[in-house]
């Protein structure tokens, strides 16, 4: 997550996202929730708390409404499951 107060980091894998969350220069927590796809623009990150809603990918910049608050992370990887990898 952009921003001076909070850190947030998520990583998504197939049933489950773990996080890094709590604040710049304080406390930190790193929990693994599970989440929802409710549409193309919504997810539910259960037990978090957290809805992100008008989900918009601009490079690599997501900009969501966090609990309806507007927040902007940034992409530093994107897994492709075709991508085909040599041993």
């Amino acid at each position: 997550m952009i921003d001076d107060q909070r850190y947030e980091v998520f990583l998504f894998g197939e049933e489950h996202v773990s996080a890094t969350i709590g604040t710049v220069n304080g406390s930190i927590a790193a929990p693994v929730y599970d989440y929802e796809i409710v549409s193309d623009s919504e997810i539910h990150i259960m037990s978090g708390g957290i809805c992100w809603s008008d989900i918009r990918f601009d490079g690599d910049r997501l900009y969501v409404k966090r609990n309806g608050k507007p927040s902007i992370y940034k992409i530093s990887f994107r897994f492709n499951k075709k991508a085909r990898h040599l041993p």
